[in-house]
């Protein structure tokens, strides 16, 4: 059972009044349908007869056994071959077949075997009927034998013809107009067919009024078996809501279904496609495979901020956010890029193992960071180590992961592809915009959430790096303020960089340009020889703490559901995953709040 049908059992009840009556609601109605597949076999049966008689009986011979009626006859009847020998009040002898009667031209006596002439007739005068068993059935209502045998058989084909029929009409109609108008619809046909055939009175009608009836009949049975093409439920499905049939009760040995009322598959919408709206968005697909998640954003790869970044796993620290939970997503991102490190993706995906050095010019007050239980290998450095950093007097050591961030945010993007997530560019610049199209929206845009929700507490840390082509440098080089560094990645090498608050300016500036290369080859002089030199500048989007929250947006009584991740700052690769995946928890709180109230309008 679906953990929000749970909890909405937990509030009802698990089987209360409204369970019952949709439940002997549903047996009644599986019941019928059955009954309506089963009727040809019993109204359609072709009993033992004979051609009628032309005249008043006044004894009947069957073999040895002499009778006053036929009706006595049929007792002893055997085979179709058989024949019945009857002599009229008028004295003529004939003898009764099954499809035909043939008249004796000399009736001296009355015997059963008879070598002389005869004449053959047709039934015109109808049949006679063993009813002995079968009272009436639609063959004596219609005489349906002989040369009318085929329409007798035709009976149960016709049937289903009109069941094929209506599944393929009504499961288009229901995922068009909704599977709850179908199932009431159908419904009502099958109880007004139902009866109407019994009151038909020719055999065309009766076919007519079957083959409606096996139309409608299967429609309330398709609705019931056939998952939708739209939300993947099984039972009453309208656009916006549907009646899954998932709570289950055992009743003896059977399996009956209770409905237990679930939304339509909820539409959700990520704004922003750096690394932490593609990544929340993956988490959103994976964690809740029924979703419609859609990436909009008005800048993709390479043109977002996310490219920009170094893609180190050192993580940044968010004065606002407690520690633990700080860990927590660092761990959690760092196993997701570990894998894959080891995996043969990681070249697709930029990922890579990468071991070298933080040095401080002093002794920091913590000498183990809290997340030195995480990276790989932390230890603090050797005096030989520091040697090669003589201004340096602590340092430690350790291997973590380097993304690439370009294959990266291309990797991410072809995940989501796969997941069947749509991505759209879109200029975003209201998100109560989107409330007609989606269920619940995803602010992932970073610095552009400034702007978009009229965030005070997020502001812009402009930073300038330079990308170089050094193949040489294998070890990363951390300068403990995190102004300066050297982080070798697969093709060129990430020199870095500054850290300037308020500063919205995206263009390179020449002096700093110069101030980071003198202070990176003071660390490493080996990047004198560097080459290929580029440029470039993106706009860290920093607060206090990580605003990764939920939020209702309300305008005239009508309500958009809204989960805020952003405000990551110098960290936002460190953890990325972590937050993502407490962003996709957040979406299923507002997934299960959806569902309360469509389960609260539903009853």
């Amino acid at each position: 059972m679906a953990p929000g049908s749970e909890r909405l059992f937990d509030s009802l009840g698990h089987f209360g009044r409204f369970q019952a009556c949709v439940y002997f609601a549903s047996v009644f109605q599986a019941m019928s349908c059955g009954i309506h597949y089963l009727a040809s076999v019993f109204m359609a049966v072709t009993p033992n007869f004979v051609c009628g008689i032309p005249g008043n009986v006044s004894s009947v011979l069957f073999y040895n056994s002499s009778e006053s009626s036929i009706e006595d006859i049929w007792t002893l009847w055997t085979s179709t071959e058989n024949y019945i020998v009857v002599q009229l009040a008028n004295g003529e002898v004939w003898e009764l077949n099954q499809c035909s009667r043939s008249k004796r031209e000399v009736s001296l006596d009355l015997a059963y075997e008879y070598k002389g002439n005869k004449s053959v007739f047709s039934c015109s005068d109808g049949f006679l009927y063993d009813d002995t068993k079968w009272k009436s059935t639609v063959v004596t209502q219609w005489d349906l034998v002989c040369d009318q045998e085929w329409l007798a058989k035709l009976i149960q084909p016709t049937f289903m013809l009109g069941v094929l029929i209506g599944a393929v009409i009504f499961g288009d109609i229901a995922d068009r107009l909704g599977r709850q108008r179908v199932i009431w619809f159908t419904s009502a046909g099958q109880f007004v067919f139902g009866i109407a055939v019994a009151f038909t009175f020719d055999y065309y009608s009766f076919m007519i009024v079957r083959f409606l009836l096996a139309m409608v009949t299967c429609g309330w049975k398709w609705k019931h078996d056939v998952p939708c093409r739209k939300c993947g439920c099984s039972f009453l499905c309208i656009p916006e809501k549907c009646l899954d049939f998932h709570a289950t009760l055992h009743v003896g040995a059977s399996l009956l279904w209770l409905p237990t009322p679930e939304m339509a598959a909820p539409k959700v919408a990520v704004v922003g496609a750096g690394v932490i709206g593609l990544s929340t968005a993956l988490c959103i697909a994976e964690t809740c495979p029924s979703c419609s998640v859609t990436v909009l954003s008005d800048q993709f790869s390479p043109n977002t901020t996310s490219d920009v970044a170094a893609g180190i796993l050192i993580p940044h620290t968010y004065p606002g956010t407690p520690i633990h939970v700080q860990k927590q997503w660092f761990k959690e991102t760092f196993t997701y890029l570990f894998a894959i490190s080891n995996s043969a993706e990681a070249s697709e995906a930029g990922i890579h193992l990468v071991s070298g050095w933080q040095v401080f010019r002093n002794t920091p007050k913590e000498e183990l960071p809290f997340w030195s239980d995480v990276v790989l290998g932390f230890r603090p450095m050797s005096e030989a180590e520091l040697q090669k950093f003589p201004q340096h007097q602590f340092g430690q050591a350790f291997t973590t992961l380097k993304c690439d961030c370009p294959p990266y945010l291309l990797w991410l993007e072809k995940r989501l592809k796969a997941s069947g997530v749509q991505m759209y560019t879109r200029k975003v610049a209201d998100l109560w915009e989107l409330h007609s199209e989606y269920n619940i929206v995803v602010n992932c845009t970073g610095i552009g959430a400034h702007q978009l929700v009229g965030d005070e507490k997020l502001f812009p840390v402009r930073g300038q790096v330079l990308k170089v082509h050094a193949p040489w440098v294998k070890n990363f080089i951390r300068d403990g303020d995190g102004l300066t560094y050297i982080y070798p990645g697969i093709h060129r090498v990430t020199l870095g960089g500054t850290r300037e608050k308020e500063n919205w300016s995206l263009f390179p500036d020449p002096g700093t340009i110069k101030d980071i290369f003198d202070r990176c080859c003071s660390l490493e002089p080996s990047l004198r020889g560097a080459q290929d030199i580029k440029v470039k500048v993106g706009l860290r989007p920093s607060r206090h703490w990580v605003r990764l929250q939920r939020e209702v947006l309300s305008q005239g009584g009508v309500k958009l559901l809204v989960v805020h991740n952003y405000g990551h700052g110098a960290g936002g690769f460190s953890v990325h995953m972590g937050t993502a995946k407490e962003a996709a928890r957040l979406v299923g709180e507002c997934i299960a709040a959806l569902q309360g109230t469509s389960s609260r309008a539903k009853l």
